[in-house]
This record gives C-alpha cells, structure tokens and sequence, in this order.
C-alpha cells in the first residue's frame, strides 16, 4: 500500500484570545510651592510663559518688570491689549504708582518665593482699582529665579461695599450717641423746670423772680433745643 498517509493536523481552538492592556497614570505634579526646583513653565507659540488658568488677572514679567505674558481678564480690567501689552512694563499698565508697595512686594517675593497684598492701581482710561495681588517667583530648569508670577483680583466694588457698611456703622453710632446725650441733658433740664416753678409759686422779691424766670426760660430753651 503506497497511498500516502494524510497528515492529522492538531484541532485550531476557535476561542479569541485577549491580553489585557498595561494601564499606567502618571503622577499627580505636587504644587510648586512644595517643590524645591519647580518645573519648567509652559510656553506659548510666541514664547511667552503661560502660567495656569486663572479666574483673576494673571500676568508673568522678568525681573525687570517687562511682561511676559498678558491674559484676558487682565485685558478688560485695565483696557491694554496683550498685543501691546508684551514687552510694556508691569507698572505702566497696571497704573502702579505706589513705589513703595511695589519695592516691598519685589523683595519679599524674592526673598521668601511669594507675597500677597493690596494694592491701587489704574485702568488705562483712568479708573481707580482696588486688587488684592499674589505674587509667585518663578524658577526656570535651573533653579534660579526668572520671572514673577502676578494673579490681582479685582476687589474695588467689594470695598466700596465694605466703606458703605462701615460708614453706615459709623452713622449709627453717633445716632447712638446723640440719644444717649440727649437724654442725659433732659435728665438735667427737667430738674430745673421744676425747681423754677416751684420758687415761681413762693413769695419772692422782684430781682428774685426775674431770676428765677431767666433761669426758667434757659432750662425750657435747652430742653426744646434736645
């Protein structure tokens, strides 16, 4: 018999293989201000430092104060578009006029990496503003400082309620007081009425009742002026 043995081939199982793919999160970035060597900041396309979201004013500028980067809350508080406002100095367009506010918040925000304050500023057109400012120090790859990172938040509509309110604590006050006065001088005048009315009914000479009706018509003056 030369008939050629057919070759068994093994049974093909038909069930579907499946690998299970390797699922890796990268880790949650600490805050910069627990970092001893912060990371390297996001650039624009035009190479400015983009910091992260923000709901105030956000700005970053080199240590010579020219901005670096100018978002768009920044843009409708003080009216300077970011197209001109790069490269401007921060003081211009923040309408900073207080030097010394702005010297203390430069060297503290360099010598401890963050500062937080009030400060008056001016929009473009003239407007006096109120912003509560935080100013971060911003490292580069290696570690020394090379910009400043500047969030304000505008807080001139909260202070104008704040100086309504104490303003009308203040009326109140001296409405307070004024009450109390005026009953510590009725409390005064009563006993001279009195007094006066009483002697009005004695027997007295005529130099004595024109006194007495002198200091009559004081007492009633002062009590009808409380």
């Amino acid at each position: 018999s030369n008939a050629a043995t057919p070759s068994i081939r093994p049974p093909v199982s038909r069930r579907k293989s499946f690998s299970t793919p390797l699922i890796t999160t990268p880790p949650c970035p600490p805050r910069w201000s627990k970092l001893a060597k912060p990371p390297a900041p996001i650039t624009s396309p035009s190479g400015a430092s983009k910091p992260p979201p923000t709901t105030g004013t956000c700005s970053t500028s080199r240590l010579d104060g020219r901005v670096t980067y100018w978002n768009s809350s920044a843009e409708r508080l003080y009216g300077h578009p970011a197209a001109t406002a790069l490269g401007q100095s921060a003081d211009y367009l923040t309408g900073d006029s207080d030097d010394d506010a702005r010297t203390h918040a430069f060297t503290t925000t360099l010598s401890e990496g963050a500062w937080t304050g009030e400060l008056l500023h001016h929009s473009h057109a003239g407007t006096e503003l109120v912003v509560e400012s935080r100013w971060t120090l911003v490292r580069n790859e290696a570690s020394h400082p090379s910009a400043i990172l500047i969030v304000n938040t505008d807080m001139t509509e909260r202070k104008k309620v704040e100086s309504q309110f104490l303003r009308a604590q203040r009326l109140e006050s001296i409405g307070s007081l004024a009450s109390g006065i005026a009953h510590d001088l009725n409390n005064v005048f009563t006993p001279l009425i009195m007094s006066g009315q009483l002697l009005g009914d004695a027997v007295l000479t005529e130099t004595d009742r024109r006194m007495v009706d002198i200091m009559l018509t004081s007492a009633r003056r002062g009590a009808d002026m409380v």
